[in-house]
């Protein structure tokens, strides 16, 4: 994995994980829920993104909402 990469997805991560938390917090109505979706979308974009780029992880976190563990 590029350096690069995993700087611009810290940057991202510290850029818009309030907001992902924040959206999944509304859709699950669970902090504790939300916050183990939201790490999972982070974990799996950084195993992914290389391949699918920024909508997947947006998919990711959504899909890690409805279909919670």
């Amino acid at each position: 994995m590029k350096p690069s990469f995993v700087l611009y997805l810290s940057q991202l991560y510290r850029q818009h994980s309030r907001q992902v938390l924040a959206t999944q917090i509304r859709l699950l109505g669970d902090f504790q829920l939300a916050e183990e979706a939201r790490q999972e979308a982070y974990t799996s974009a950084l195993q992914q993104w290389p391949q699918q780029g920024t909508i997947w992880t947006v998919k990711m976190s959504w899909h890690s909402c409805i279909l919670p563990g």
